[in-house]
């Protein structure tokens, strides 16, 4: 089930046709439809579309964090066996 939502949250752009700060006035508060998966927002901005980017970001913050303490543990890892 991981790898389905990592792929849908990483190629979104490509197959997902409203952007994530498009406003549509039409469809301020409308519920989950076909044009509008998970509906929309107060502003008339698609749920889904937020959702999907709302993921790609939290991805993009977890692999930073951790490429940043595998560099930290290989150095303190690296130290240590000097020392």
């Amino acid at each position: 089930i991981f790898v389905p939502i990592l792929l849908a949250v990483s190629t979104y752009s490509l197959w997902w046709p409203f952007s994530p700060n498009a406003i549509d006035l039409r469809a301020i508060n409308k519920g989950p439809s076909a044009i509008h998966w998970l509906g929309s927002d107060g502003v008339g901005r698609d749920v889904m579309a937020r959702l999907l980017q709302g993921g790609r970001i939290s991805l993009l913050v977890a692999v930073c964090s951790v490429a940043i303490s595998i560099v930290i543990g290989f150095l303190v890892g690296a130290v240590a066996s000097f020392g």
